[in-house]
């Protein structure tokens, strides 16, 4: 990447008073690629300069120092072809580009909506999401397999351990989906069916085994407060969504 943009990018950075381990979390990433850019040594890809320029509350043009002069020259700008000694290439009037050389073909799309700051917000929370997923559930799996071994070989009442220990295993996953709805900002995105399962099954497995009397019935009225949890949870999200619209 040309070192100047390298070096608007730290001065951006240092005027809104951001940090690279700052920025990098804002945007989903590891400080190191924040640290390769401003270096010089990588570029950051369309939808990071899109969340950059909505961060620091620029244009992609002064980003990137595009100054391309009056407004003429602007239009003109837009849409070009360009053919020389190292290839063909072409810019249209959205400013996705296509360059074709010895290397090979390079298309660049670059005609996502900058003034969209909400289809902004949500691709930078499923980044978040994504990283977290990606370690929270595997090890979220690892670990309540552990548990149900340790019940099954110590709580041996009745064998109560392994017919209700599975259960863990739902625990787990909807203990996990918590921080998938905190960071998704949307209560519907926790596994509130999940654990409802495991409470019944577990309660009812373990008063069989004790043999208390049956929680299968009357307990299955929990069920009944899942369709209630989305009631609430469809509303929430949405008044959550538009509190973000109105802050951006």
């Amino acid at each position: 990447m040309n070192i100047e943009i390298a070096n608007r990018l730290v001065e951006f950075r240092k005027k809104a008073g951001y940090s690279q381990e700052q920025l990098a979390d804002k945007l989903g990433l590891s400080r190191q690629a924040v640290s390769k850019w401003e270096r010089g040594e990588a570029s950051p890809d369309t939808d990071n300069l899109i969340a950059l320029s909505k961060l620091y509350g620029v244009s992609m043009d002064e980003l990137l120092g595009l100054n391309l002069g009056s407004n003429e020259e602007k239009e003109e700008a837009k849409s070009s072809t360009n053919i020389g000694g190292d290839g063909i290439h072409l810019v249209d009037d959205e400013g996705s580009e296509i360059h074709i050389s010895n290397l090979g073909i390079k298309i660049t799309d670059n005609s996502h909506d900058e003034d969209d700051p909400e289809e902004i917000e949500e691709r930078m929370l499923q980044r978040k999401s994504a990283k977290y997923d990606a370690l929270a559930y595997p090890l979220a799996a690892l670990i309540s397999t552990i548990v149900y071994l340790l019940l099954g070989f110590f709580w041996t009442h009745n064998g109560v351990g392994w017919a209700a220990g599975w259960t863990v295993i739902l625990f787990a996953l909807s203990f996990v989906s918590v921080g998938t709805a905190i960071i998704r900002k949307k209560m519907s995105d926790f596994f509130f069916p999940v654990l409802v399962t495991a409470i019944y099954c577990g309660l009812g497995i373990a008063f069989s085994c004790y043999d208390l009397p049956s929680f299968w019935h009357p307990g299955w009225v929990l069920f009944l407060f899942i369709p209630i949890y989305y009631v609430i949870a469809g509303p929430v999200d949405a008044w959550m969504s538009k509190k973000r619209k109105i802050e951006d």
